[in-house]
C-alpha cells in the first residue's frame, strides 16, 4: 500500500520499480461556497451526470457509447459530460479510432468527494 510520502514522491508499492509522474489531475480539486451548493455536489443531483459516473467508474468510454449506455439524447449527454469535464471530475481526450476516425474518449479522474460543512460555508474536495 502507498504511503502519503509515496505518493508525494510519485511511488507506488504496489507496482515496485515503476514510477508514476504526477499528472495536473493529481491536485485535489476544492470547491467552496458560502451561498448555494458547490458544482460538483450540484451535479451529484442529476441523474444524468451520476449514470455517467457510474460508467466511467468501471473505465474510460468513447461518447457515443456513454450515449448507448445512459440512456439520454445525444446532446443530454454531452452537456452532462461537459459540466463533470469542468467541475474536474472528468477528463476528455481525443482519440483515433481504428477506421481513421477522431473521436472523444472520457475518463474519470476522480474517485473520492469529500463534503465538509464548516462556518456557513459548504466545501466540497475532489480526490483522486
Amino acid at each position: 500500500m502507498a504511503t502519503t510520502a509515496d505518493a508525494l514522491r510519485g511511488e507506488s508499492r504496489s507496482r515496485p520499480g515503476v514510477t508514476r509522474r504526477p499528472e495536473p489531475g493529481d491536485r485535489p480539486v476544492v470547491s467552496r461556497a458560502s451561498e448555494g451548493v458547490p458544482d460538483q455536489l450540484d451535479l451529484l443531483a442529476d441523474d444524468y451526470a451520476r449514470s455517467l459516473l457510474a460508467v466511467l467508474a468501471a473505465g474510460p468510454r468513447r461518447g457515443r457509447d456513454l450515449v448507448a449506455d445512459c440512456e439520454g439524447s445525444r446532446a443530454t449527454v454531452y452537456r452532462r459530460l461537459g459540466r463533470l469535464v469542468e467541475a474536474g471530475l472528468v477528463r476528455a481526450e481525443t482519440t483515433l479510432d481504428p477506421d481513421g476516425h477522431h473521436c472523444k474518449e472520457f475518463r474519470l479522474v476522480r474517485d473520492s468527494l469529500t463534503v465538509s460543512v464548516e462556518n456557513g460555508a459548504v466545501t466540497v474536495t475532489a480526490r483522486r
